[in-house]
C-alpha cells in the first residue's frame, strides 16, 4: 500500500484510477484484518472468558483433589 501511495506521489505511468483502486484495497485488508484482531484477542466475549476461567478453576481443583488423595 506505501508503494502504491508513493507512485501517486511521484506521478507513475500507470493508470490513476488503478493506483487508488491498490490503495483502497489495501486499506480495506488493514482494517478488517485490525477489526479482526481486537474481537479475537483484545476483546473476547464475555461468555468465552467466564468458559475459560472456569475450566482453569476445574483443571485446579482437579489437580488439587488428586494431590490430596493420593498422600
Amino acid at each position: 500500500m506505501a508503494l502504491a501511495a508513493r507512485t501517486l506521489y511521484t506521478g507513475c505511468d500507470f493508470p490513476l484510477w488503478m493506483q487508488w483502486g491498490i490503495v483502497v484495497y489495501g486499506s480495506i485488508i488493514i482494517f478488517l484484518f485490525i477489526n479482526f484482531y481486537v474481537h479475537a484477542y483484545i476483546r473476547p466475549t464475555a461468555d468465552s472468558a467466564k468458559s475459560k476461567v472456569r475450566y482453569d478453576f476445574t483443571l485446579l481443583s482437579v489437580y488439587l483433589t488428586n494431590k490430596s488423595v493420593n498422600k
